[in-house]
């Protein structure tokens, strides 16, 4: 094939060249139009968006021709000063003299969502689609810097999102093949995760696998007499999605106030198992289980568990300070009993946290001491 001199081409002719479509075709055209002319394949990349696998073959097509003298007859005259100015050499993208340069460059292309098979894709409100892409920069001598950016747009009735990526048209910058598109549930879980090399003004399909929507429902059988506060129950889901594989999402709930507590899941992951933990407040784990989607209790898609949560050991016992005859004028305000103790695992004897309680004294000298514990007590200091 002869080589296209890229300065002259039609836009047709321009079309006959390897990653060059309309589109691409169009912008070449409008940024010769603009008094832009071409000295290399970084100036096109700053221009047009030219897949890498096109480059190697587009450099073995394009010809230049002799850019000075075909842009010396074309530019316009200086004030001042009449006629073509042969020993200027212009870079169309920061010229010597003033061309109407296009400020920004821009790379658009369509995402459609599908639910895969037969499935209808649910209404996405509150969905996000994130777009996360590079934009390089030239700097000659076969060195390239980039810079991550991403744009997020919001889902809602239609299945179909319009990307529309801008770039300053500077430094022979341009925008990378090469994509990363995210969609986020309202909760923040990510639902689908992959990386594509799209063409401008293509159309990329994702299908996504969907399932029936799932709810868990968790009762606590708490024990009397034993307050809750601080506690936590910590949910761990195993969800399989195809994008992505299978991911672990973990939900935590203060339960001091509360003994049923709700987790739901989306529709386009599949609930393999489910891992329940009760955590105290001093750091302990009291319960841990894990158990398959299909074992739980229920039918369909709604299923109950309740988890009984054993009582702990109770310490209740009164310290009274004997004082010096000679100090029972000093009053006991703002005095404080402190209690220090080592928690350990009973099965393995392993450290698993350090506890500290304070106790005020009363106006009698003494401080009631009480509070509930998990595993062994080691060391304990007063």
């Amino acid at each position: 094939m002869e080589r296209i001199n890229i300065n002259l081409a039609t836009e047709k002719e321009l079309k006959d060249l390897p990653g060059i479509g309309n589109v691409s075709a169009k912008k070449i055209a409008d940024f010769r139009a603009s008094g832009g002319k071409f000295n290399s394949i970084e100036e096109i990349a700053s221009v047009v968006n030219v897949r890498k696998s096109y480059m190697e073959s587009l450099i073995s097509k394009v010809d230049f021709g002799d850019v000075n003298k075909e842009i010396g007859a074309r530019i316009p005259m200086i004030p001042g000063r009449a006629g073509i100015i042969d020993d200027i050499v212009l870079d169309p993208r920061a010229p010597v003299l003033e061309f109407p340069l296009p400020i920004f460059n821009s790379y658009s292309f369509t995402v459609q969502l599908k639910g895969l098979g037969d499935n209808t894709l649910p209404t996405l409100h509150g969905y996000k689609l994130i777009v996360g892409y590079r934009i390089g920069n030239y700097q000659g001598n076969n060195q390239t810097t980039y810079q991550s950016k991403s744009i997020t747009y919001n889902l809602g009735v239609e299945p179909s999102q319009r990307v529309n990526i801008t770039k300053p048209l500077i430094s022979s910058s341009f925008i990378e093949d090469t994509f990363t598109l995210m969609i986020v549930s309202p909760n923040s879980k990510t639902i689908f995760d992959s990386s594509f090399e799209i063409d401008e003004d293509a159309t990329v399909e994702i299908g996504l696998p969907l399932h029936s929507e799932k709810s868990l429902e968790i009762e606590l059988d708490k024990q009397e007499g034993v307050n809750y506060s601080g506690y936590q129950l910590e949910v761990r889901s195993q969800i399989n999605r195809a994008s992505s594989g299978v991911e672990t999402e973990i939900e935590k709930f203060d339960i001091g106030g509360a003994n049923k507590f709700l987790v739901e899941f989306d529709a386009f992951g599949g609930v393999e198992e489910i891992t329940i933990i009760v955590i105290s407040k001093d750091g302990p784990t009291v319960v841990e289980g894990t158990k398959s989607w299909g074992d739980f209790q229920g039918t369909g898609q709604a299923k109950t568990v309740t988890i009984p949560v054993p009582k702990p050991t109770l310490v209740d016992y009164t310290i009274k300070l004997v004082i010096d005859p000679d100090q029972l004028n000093n009053p006991y305000l703002d005095h404080k009993v402190i209690v220090t103790y080592e928690l350990k695992d009973p099965d393995t004897l392993n450290y698993i946290n350090e506890i500290e309680k304070v106790f005020l004294i009363g106006p009698d000298g003494k401080a009631k001491v009480n509070f509930d514990y998990y595993g062994l007590i080691e060391d304990l200091k007063i």
